[in-house]
């Protein structure tokens, strides 16, 4: 988390990168809804996070892709649980004048928990944290996951936008043979374009 904040610092002090934002959206999410039952995944985590993303301009060498635009952001939980901070490309549809949607695809990392073996690491030798942590807490299986997200946006103005999403992480199996209880999670947050 200490390295994904670093960077994020790195780059909000580059005006070259400023050049090239495009929006910022921040709101708050409630974090592992249960809405995934794979793999014993229920809502152990539920709780109140931020989240917050910086868009960027759609890049040149991308064209070819249907136009996506790299975006950068994280989800920080304020009750303890699961924060997990990355980059990936989101695709814009407009509905009209007054709406939009998103598709976005990405990949996070983050600081939960990762298996078993992990949670004895964190536990030592305290009993009752094991427990605790064993099954109040997600088992993600591997430290890098895959992060989908839909939104769907109503534009205030031509500076401001009200948005509605949902999102999910998981390895998807790809990236671990560890554990895969992922989370989902849906929240609303409020976009400045510029």
């Amino acid at each position: 988390m200490k390295f994904l904040l670093s960077a994020a610092l790195c780059l909000a002090s580059s005006s070259s990168v400023w050049a090239q934002v495009k929006e910022v959206r921040a709101g708050a999410t409630v974090h592992d809804l249960g809405w995934t039952i794979i793999n014993g995944d229920g809502d152990e985590e539920k709780s109140i996070a931020f989240n917050a993303e910086i868009i960027f301009e759609e890049p040149e060498f991308l064209k070819w892709a249907f136009s996506p635009q790299p975006y950068i952001g994280g989800t920080l939980n304020v009750e303890g649980n699961t924060s997990y901070g990355g980059a990936g490309l989101l695709w814009r549809q407009n509905l009209g004048d007054k709406f939009y949607g998103d598709f976005a695809f990405g990949v996070v990392v983050h600081d939960g928990i990762l298996d078993r073996d992990d949670v004895r690491a964190r536990a030592g030798d305290d009993d009752d944290k094991f427990f605790d942590l064993l099954f109040n807490r997600n088992r993600y299986g591997s430290r890098v996951l895959f992060r989908q997200q839909l939104t769907v946006g109503l534009n205030l103005s031509d500076e401001w936008a009200a948005e509605g999403f949902v999102e999910h992480i998981s390895h998807g199996g790809l990236l671990s043979n560890g554990p895969n209880e992922g989370s989902d999670a849906a929240g609303l947050r409020v976009n400045r374009k510029f």
